[in-house]
């Protein structure tokens, strides 16, 4: 079994490679939205050094480099978190670290202070240790549990970015497929092809096809890496950009007039008061739209110029209101607070406690508790 270049191992190679530029060529750009390069920077960093690790995995240079054996693994718990504060910092120009993001960091350090034993065996061993994880034609189940965790955690994160996506598309009146946001496209774009190389990987894994695994993963990754480079030359705009631009800005040239605005808010206000248009747990900025006989981009600019709100926050505001009368009414004391966040629009007893404490910094039963009320 003697090490040996393939053709997949070449272009992986110039991939990881690639990525590796292209993180560089991140880092030095000075204008545009430099917090989100920066952390698409790390983002392919760690990429690179997970594509590398599979080339040596597939090429059998971890008989030569048998140091590097295992190296990569904490990598990969990496790539999901900075996927994820990649889409933050695109979408939010005004998104800033807090201490408790870094706990998402976690995995990364827990698995990394886990392996530093197997980094410091002698050569021999790690290379009998990786001669005995090729030659095995069955998966213990021991490590069937490891790459069912690795490939949960990788998807929960691409999840949790889809999330951030919806909400960035949703705040701008606009859905995923029709955006004419620049940014927005990319995001959504660079998330799909993610998200199916994933998928193909798990698929792999589980059906014990290693051989594609350690090679058509990567490739797949090193076209996405290359793909990047095409938009960086014929969209550099994405990354030398501010990003998505505030909201102000954002409606300069809109056609919206102040008899316009003055009238949808009338039939909102309408829509609140008689037929509690908030209550439905399906209402979406488009679905509004479409009642207010208005495009979701000019009712988006009305609630973010007018009531300096976007639409999420403003429905759940009005159901949080709602919320708080049903808590304080004596003739509603036989209700669950489970039953009150789905009479006012809510589908789960979190979203509801999460809202109502960003609305007036307590839970329901403490705002209950304050006004002298029984608990529920």
């Amino acid at each position: 079994m003697e090490p040996s270049f393939n053709f997949f191992g070449i272009i992986n190679t110039l991939g990881a490679v690639q990525s590796i530029l292209i993180a560089l060529a991140l880092f030095s750009i000075k204008t545009g939205n430099q917090r989100a390069n920066r952390v698409l920077g790390f983002f392919l960093i760690s990429l690179s050094i997970v594509i590398f690790d599979f080339v040596l995995y597939d090429t059998r240079f971890f008989l030569t480099m048998p140091h590097l054996y295992g190296i990569a693994n904490p990598f990969i718990f990496l790539v999901g978190p900075l996927l994820l504060y990649y889409a933050k910092s695109l979408t939010n120009p005004d998104f800033q670290f807090r201490p408790k993001d870094f706990w998402h960091f976690l995995p990364c350090f827990l698995f990394l202070v886990l392996s530093l034993p197997g980094y410091f065996r002698s050569a021999d061993m790690k290379r009998r240790e990786y001669l005995e994880q090729v030659s095995h034609s069955e998966t213990a189940i021991g490590d069937y549990l490891i790459i069912g965790i690795i490939n949960l955690f990788i998807f929960i994160y691409l999840f949790a970015t889809f999330k951030i996506l919806g909400k960035a598309v949703e705040e701008r009146g606009e859905t995923p497929f029709k955006s004419a946001t620049r940014h927005i496209k990319w995001l959504k774009n660079l998330l799909i092809a993610f998200l199916v190389i994933q998928t193909l990987s798990t698929v792999f894994d589980f059906l014990h096809l290693e051989a594609e695994n350690w090679s058509l993963t990567p490739f797949l990754v090193t076209i996405v890496i290359y793909s990047m480079s095409y938009v960086g030359i014929r969209q550099s705009e994405i990354f030398t950009e501010p990003g998505l631009r505030k909201m102000f800005n954002k409606y300069e040239k809109s056609p919206l007039t102040d008899e316009m605005a003055e009238k949808t808010l009338e039939k909102l206000n309408d829509l609140i008061r008689k037929e509690r248009i908030y209550a439905d747990s399906a209402l979406s900025l488009p679905k509004l739209a479409r009642r207010l006989a208005i495009s979701p981009y000019l009712l988006s600019q009305i609630l973010n110029e007018r009531l300096n709100r976007n639409f999420f926050n403003f429905i759940n505001e009005q159901r949080i209101e709602e919320a708080k009368r049903w808590l304080l009414d004596p003739e509603t004391q036989q209700h669950t607070i489970l039953e009150i966040a789905h009479e006012v629009g809510f589908n789960s007893i979190s979203a509801f406690n999460s809202a109502f404490r960003k609305h007036t910094d307590m839970s329901p039963s403490e705002y209950k508790k304050k006004n002298n009320l029984p608990g529920l």
